[in-house]
């Protein structure tokens, strides 16, 4: 979800999540476009990652 549209930040704890679970250059792309990555257990409600360009 990219944060400019709703005037925010992604925060640390988001960008610190996404380079423990998706890696550095998943990391750097949310952090350089300001996106934060959404999370969940639900094996069913999952989507699968397609990094911006």
């Amino acid at each position: 979800m990219t944060n400019y549209k709703w005037g925010t930040t992604v925060q640390q704890s988001n960008l610190d999540k996404t380079r423990e679970l998706l890696g550095e250059n998943a990391y750097q792309r949310c952090k350089q476009k300001n996106i934060s990555s959404c999370w969940t257990d639900k094996k069913d409600a999952a989507i699968n990652v397609i990094l911006p360009q």
